[in-house]
């Protein structure tokens, strides 16, 4: 069954309002990072193929929405996502992998309540794309 990015924000919402432990923010926080990350990539699939250089996945789509001439009209937009993808990666590497630190739940939070900016910000770019 296919999956649409939208049902991982709904998820992030649902574990972050369904609980207040420590693993539930976390669970949440890598959710919303997820959705992020999928619209980014459909955002990066509308630009043009250009070598960024080794690494993961996550790393490399956020080096392609930063490296985006500036002369192109959807560079500024696409370098606010990548900016704030990272941002949001930050967030993500802590929830998921630095275990013996304290993930709060406002981290989450934060998290949460930036993702409508980031939504609007990737649309913006996705616009551009249609002029």
């Amino acid at each position: 069954m296919a999956v649409d990015p939208d049902q991982f924000f709904a998820s992030a919402k649902s574990i972050f309002d369904g609980s207040d432990t420590e693993i539930s923010a976390r669970n949440s926080a890598s959710r919303a990072y997820y959705y992020a990350f999928h619209l980014a990539r459909q955002l990066s699939d509308r630009l043009p193929n250009t070598i960024v250089g080794a690494g993961g996945v996550h790393e490399t789509l956020i080096r392609k929405l930063n490296g985006l001439p500036y002369s192109h009209s959807a560079a500024l937009k696409c370098r606010s996502v990548g900016y704030q993808l990272a941002l949001f990666r930050k967030t993500r590497t802590k929830a998921d992998y630095d275990l013996g630190i304290d993930f709060l739940r406002s981290e989450a939070e934060a998290l949460l309540l930036n993702i409508p900016r980031f939504v609007a910000t990737v649309e913006e770019a996705l616009d551009l794309f249609k002029k």
